[in-house]
């Protein structure tokens, strides 16, 4: 949840990731956006990424945590969101016939 007197710059600085993500790691498969809640938690953003498949969320991962760039943005993120708001969580598709 982006702090109340950093709404702005919290959605930049998510928009900028995003930026980041999709322009470093698409060709990997990995593709990410930004949304923000309509309803619920006011300045609650919810940033997605979508890869192929596990192995390539791995894969990317691995790369992010080297990636000097993606440290960069994140390591500003402390400044803009409320402390215990960033969570990590992953989903699956359900498998198809």
């Amino acid at each position: 949840m982006v702090k109340h007197n950093a709404t702005e710059a919290g959605g930049q600085l998510s928009n900028q990731i995003v930026g980041h993500i999709n322009s470093s790691y698409s060709k990997d498969g990995c593709k990410s956006e930004v949304y923000s809640e309509v309803f619920g938690e006011l300045n609650r953003l919810h940033l997605s990424v979508d890869c192929t498949n596990f192995a390539t969320l791995q894969r990317v991962s691995e790369k992010m945590a080297a990636d000097s760039k993606d440290q960069d943005l994140l390591s500003r993120a402390g400044d803009l969101f409320v402390d215990g708001t960033l969570k990590d969580k992953i989903y699956a598709r359900p498998p198809t016939q």
